[in-house]
């Protein structure tokens, strides 16, 4: 099995951390190989499975071999979702889920990836405004004891992800005109 983890540029702060693979262990178990980032800062995880339960979404090959196939899987921000307790984050069913440890869960999804502008203005207007105060510390606890669901949901639309940018485009523009530069900065350095 393997297990893909990232840190911030500084190596201070746990972006996410995500379990790979399945139960089996028949030729050697799944082992991965290789590991990159593409263009995007997606990770790329190459290797082999002998689990016919390993977690597979638009598989090539959607059933298992007779003795262990080798795989290719992305794993993106929104391919995870934290933990119960916080401790780190795992893959959901079909190895997709739309949290990430930036907790703009539903942003994400409808963006596509928390390094998009409006979702780091939107994490910056949470952490300056919402939890300097009892008030909006309260509001994101909610938000992130409902929201992560929904957000899956919203990923797998299409034409929920466009509502859901249109939606958030009043509190977008108003982020983009109160957040400081400093919080915004923080957003930035923390997903590199």
């Amino acid at each position: 099995d393997a297990f893909v983890t990232a840190l911030n540029s500084t190596g201070s702060t746990l972006l996410y951390s995500s379990f790979l693979g399945g139960t089996g262990n028949i030729a050697g178990g799944d082992k991965a190989f290789g590991i990159a980032l593409d263009g995007n800062k997606d990770v790329i995880v190459v290797g082999q499975t002998d689990s016919s339960d390993f977690p597979l979404k638009n598989a090539f090959q959607g059933t298992a071999g007779t003795s262990f196939d080798g795989f290719v899987t992305k794993i993106t921000s929104s391919t995870i979702t934290p933990t119960p307790g916080g401790g780190g984050t795992t893959p959901t069913s079909g190895g997709a889920s739309s949290g990430g440890k930036s907790g703009c869960f539903i942003a994400t999804a409808a963006y596509g990836t928390p390094m998009a502008e409006d979702v780091r203005y939107l994490r910056a207007f949470r952490d300056e405004f919402l939890m300097t105060n009892a008030p909006g510390k309260a509001f994101v606890s909610l938000y992130y004891s409902v929201s992560p669901p929904i957000a899956d949901f919203v990923r797998d639309h299409e034409s929920l992800r466009a509502v859901a940018r249109f939606g958030l485009t009043p509190l977008v523009k108003m982020s983009k005109v109160i957040v400081s530069d400093r919080a915004l900065e923080a957003q930035t350095e923390n997903l590199k």
